[in-house]
């Protein structure tokens, strides 16, 4: 598939970075089933929008650095 947006191979300085360059593409990652069906499609934007809300939450419970 190509969505227009030129690979870029290792090339971040950040994993943020990076998921949000892939995330501007259409482009994801594919879940299958032990039987080898897909069972979720998940977009690189619909990540993004994920790990967003995660950090959002996880924010919001104004943890000490380092607090397990």
């Amino acid at each position: 598939m190509d969505d227009g947006l030129p690979r870029r191979y290792a090339d971040f300085d950040t994993l943020t970075e990076a998921v949000d360059y892939a995330a501007r593409g259409k482009r994801g990652l594919n879940f299958h089933s032990a039987r080898g069906e897909v069972e979720e499609v998940l977009p690189y934007s619909a990540l993004r929008e994920r790990a967003i809300d995660v950090a959002k939450r996880l924010l919001s419970l104004k943890l000490r650095r380092g607090a397990r």
